[in-house]
């Protein structure tokens, strides 16, 4: 049985009629959903579910005003792990699916972010089907004590806009981040981040607006950050060497610069020797260096781009790992339980 534990009210402590309009693919499958209720004295709770887009929009009316509602959260389980299904209320009035999940125990805890690559608007549906098939990340780190919180982003087309000053994907990271800082059993100080491709690209512009305790971040691309053409890109494609040819010229060193100089967490980039982005992962770890930052790369050889998330399950059991894999995950697990301790 789900839980619906949202709640609104307005200044006098009264609770306020809701209409809340969400945006989510897996639910437009099963149509559209309405749930009544009586809330207080007064109280209509409708639930419309449409649109391919992962991203849930709310919308909280009273008396013609628009009003700030909090986050929409659900109690249930995953294998047998208590998890919440979880509506991160963004900076416009958008809503962020997430999965989280925490240790046995009250707390407080550390927590990781875990950042997807593709596009965003993938929705609830694919974060659980993830945390139940492909999750060997996920699970190390809450053996190891953290909570998880496996997130989305919205998909560009809704606001057609990017970067650190707009209503982006990398603010929807910012409001997940400031979210599991929230929480009750969550230690503020002691929240990580791990991400891989588009979901570092958008991690890096997240981590100049919001500061976290350390970030592993994967085969990060430069096309918004450092504004690299995407020709950059196919040019690389194909050569048998990457390690040294993204230069300047095929940057924008002015944009590169001002974005990263904002970031003062800890970051540990990780990339193999046959992923593309090689050439850009080591140009952005460089630019941190000069600029004084800490920032490391791990440099994993033969490994291709999105191998930092482990297998798949196969007839429900993982398939064998590669030692690059465990390698690679020992060191990020070592990088944040360092820095959080």
């Amino acid at each position: 049985m789900e839980r619906c534990s949202s709640d609104t009210m307005d200044k006098k402590g009264k609770r306020v009629m809701i209409r809340r309009e969400f945006l989510d693919k897996e639910r437009t499958m099963k149509g559209i959903r309405s749930i009544l209720g009586v809330i207080g004295v007064v109280g209509l709770f409708s639930l419309f579910l449409f649109n391919h887009s992962a991203i849930a929009q709310q919308r909280l009316q009273r008396d013609g005003q628009v009003m700030k509602p909090k986050h929409v959260v659900y109690d249930t389980e995953i294998d047998g792990v208590p998890t919440q299904e979880t509506f991160v209320y963004s900076s416009d009035g958008l809503f962020i699916p997430a999965v989280v999940q925490k240790p046995k125990g009250e707390g407080p805890f550390p927590a990781v972010v875990l950042v997807h690559g593709g596009s965003g608007g993938q929705g609830m549906k694919t974060l659980k089907g993830t945390a139940r098939n492909r999750n060997m990340v996920g699970d190390r780190f809450l053996n190891e004590g953290y909570v998880v919180v496996k997130c989305d982003y919205r998909w560009k087309e809704v606001t057609g806009k990017e970067g650190p000053e707009e209503f982006s994907m990398s603010s929807d990271l910012v409001s997940v981040i400031r979210y599991t800082k929230q929480l009750t059993y969550v230690d503020a100080e002691k929240v990580c981040m791990y991400s891989g491709s588009h979901g570092s690209e958008n991690s890096v512009l997240a981590l100049g607006l919001e500061s976290v305790a350390a970030a592993v971040l994967n085969s990060p691309a430069g096309f918004v950050y450092m504004r690299m053409p995407r020709e950059s890109l196919k040019e690389l494609n194909g050569r048998s060497s990457l390690q040294d040819i993204l230069t300047d010229d095929m940057i924008d060193r002015d944009v590169a610069n001002s974005n990263l100089k904002k970031i003062n967490s800890p970051t540990l980039f990780v990339v193999g020797t046959a992923d593309s982005f090689l050439g850009a992962v080591k140009k952005t770890n460089a630019i941190l260096n000069e600029s004084g930052k800490e920032s490391y790369i791990d440099v994993i050889p033969g490994e291709k781009h999105g191998f930092y998330w482990g297998p798949k399950k196969i007839d429900g059991k993982y398939a064998q790992p590669s030692p690059a894999f465990l390698k690679a995950l020992e060191k990020a697990v070592t990088f944040c339980g360092e820095r959080v301790k």
